[in-house]
């Protein structure tokens, strides 16, 4: 049989049993006797045979395998920090355990709810996504533990985030304090993610983590006595540092009286800061702020929001390998800079 690959017929064969009994040694070994289960693995053994994906599952009622499933198209995964930072979390897990990791398209020639019912995996985790994302729907059905970062809530699967609203009103209040023309940068509002050029309150927004952080925002607005009618709203198609810049550049020609900027993310923030620098505008007059805590920027002068996303990626991958999901707060903190490289907690 040199340069082919042994067959389970094969095995049976250097063992002199049948190939019911070689295929009960790997799919239900407890139905074969010790005997016939050793003369067995020895032959497999001689020649080199590894049984399939398939038969280690039928055995074990595990596939070893974990699904990611995220909404954008797949290099968003690898270009966007925060979603990198999370699948890292992710992946740790992973290699911890054993277990190999996939990526599960939800678009293109499958469906999203093809692409979910035909994988073969033990669980799933979602970087978050739309309530009736029908992926996430298909996902819940099958039975398998299924984690969320960021939402949406739904009854099936385990949600894991901060409290988004929370923490975007209190870094959108840090902006307010001295501010009275602020613009907002946001993430991208619906499934179709088309960029928008709106006042804050005609922004509409289905997917839950943009949902959450603008709601944030509107408090604060409303508590500073800032009419949301009067603030641009930039939602960019995707979480993107150049995008960020650009959206700043038109903000700044179109409400020159503009005095501070809050941004979505970090990556927004970092390229609205370097935008409004290239115009040579005064530091002081126009504030940024961002989310994530990145230590760039804190160290480009940009109040932010802490968030571990490691840990966040962590936690989706136990929850949707079998652990026990714990209702657990995840924890956030406001950081504002006060030097190159530190921080001081709010």
């Amino acid at each position: 049989m040199s340069g082919k690959r042994p067959t389970l017929r094969d095995v049976a064969s250097r063992a002199g049993l049948s190939v019911m009994v070689a295929s009960y040694t790997f799919s239900r070994p407890d139905r074969v006797s010790a005997a016939s289960r050793a003369r067995i693995l020895a032959a497999a053994d001689e020649l080199g045979y590894q049984p399939s994906q398939a038969a280690r599952a039928l055995r074990t009622g595990r596939t070893g395998l974990l699904g990611v499933v995220f909404s954008e198209h797949l290099g968003y995964a690898f270009r966007d920090p925060s979603a990198a930072r999370f699948l890292a979390g992710v992946a740790d897990v992973c290699a911890e355990r054993g277990i190999g990791l996939t990526f599960l398209p939800t678009g293109g020639r499958l469906g999203p709810a093809d692409a979910i019912s035909s994988a073969s995996v033990d669980g799933f985790v979602f970087w978050t996504t739309a309530p009736d994302d029908p992926a996430l729907r298909e996902a819940v059905a099958s039975g398998r533990p299924v984690a969320i970062q960021g939402g949406p809530r739904v009854v099936g699967a385990t949600c894991v985030s901060i409290d988004d609203h929370e923490a975007a009103r209190t870094v959108a209040r840090e902006a307010l304090r001295s501010a009275r023309r602020p613009a907002v940068i946001s993430f991208p509002a619906q499934v179709d993610r088309l960029p928008v050029v709106t006042t804050l309150d005609r922004v509409r927004a289905d997917l839950p983590v943009t949902a959450e952080r603008l709601g944030g925002v509107r408090d604060a607005l409303a508590e500073a006595g800032i009419d949301q009618r009067s603030v641009i709203c930039h939602v960019l198609p995707e979480n993107s540092r150049l995008l960020g810049g650009e959206a700043a550049a038109r903000i700044a020609d179109r409400v020159p009286a503009i005095d501070v900027i809050i941004a979505m993310s970090d990556e927004i923030a970092l390229g609205a800061l370097a935008a409004l620098n290239a115009r040579e505008l005064p530091p002081a007059r126009i504030h940024v702020t961002g989310f994530d805590g990145t230590p760039e920027a804190l160290e480009a002068g940009i109040t932010t929001i802490a968030q571990d996303l490691e840990a966040q990626g962590r936690r989706c991958a136990e929850i949707a390998l079998g652990d026990r999901a714990t209702d657990l707060p995840v924890p956030w903190r406001l950081l504002r800079p006060t030097s190159a490289g530190h921080a001081s907690g709010g």
